[in-house]
């Protein structure tokens, strides 16, 4: 009879003290994962203040727009400790709104340079889906971000390839907002 007393009364101090050292169960939230900023540099484009308005600068500008809702809206799956099947995913996406994007009143040579943008993507895309989904923690993800920031050294572990791939990524993404100057647009950072 004693034992159970004693142990009653130990089980109703714990349950008293609980609430007093900030630990109650209505307190305990499910830990939500990190997510990331995304991988390129997130630049603003818009017409030059003294520059009429033209059908050109509004389509430029409505792709641009586009593209960065669509990928910002990707990242909102991708934490820091993704695996390469989750972000292959993301860009599978990315890349079928990219595919649907109005280029019609777009200039050619805009045309071209968005063009050069896609495929390099979309060969990103196809090197991503090759890797395996067994990198320990944060590895992947900062090793690829790495590799957006021109950090080389920490990105060999993705290999050559996507190595390659993303630097045309980048390559191609300064090209396009390089190109905007000859049709009255500012590009900041």
């Amino acid at each position: 009879m004693y034992r159970h007393k004693n142990l009653f009364v130990i089980l109703m101090s714990i349950a008293l003290l609980l609430p007093t050292i900030g630990c109650s169960v209505a307190e305990l939230e499910p830990v939500k994962a990190v997510g990331i900023q995304p991988f390129l540099k997130d630049r603003n484009a818009k017409k030059k203040v003294d520059s009429l308005a033209t059908a050109e600068q509004d389509a430029i500008l409505h792709v641009l727009d586009e593209s960065k809702t669509h990928f910002k809206a990707g990242f909102e799956s991708i934490t820091a400790d993704s695996q390469p099947t989750a972000v292959t995913k993301m860009f599978g996406t990315y890349l079928d709104k990219l595919d649907k994007i109005d280029l019609k009143n777009c200039p050619l040579e805009f045309r071209g340079a968005w063009s050069r943008y896609v495929k390099a993507w979309k060969a990103l895309h196809a090197k991503m889906g090759r890797l395996p989904d067994d990198y320990e923690d944060v590895t992947f993800m900062d090793a690829l971000q790495s590799l957006f920031r021109n950090e080389t050294e920490k990105g060999k572990v993705l290999g050559g390839d996507v190595m390659q791939a993303v630097k045309q990524v980048t390559t191609t993404y300064a090209a396009l907002f390089s190109a905007l100057s000859a049709y009255q647009i500012d590009v900041s950072n």
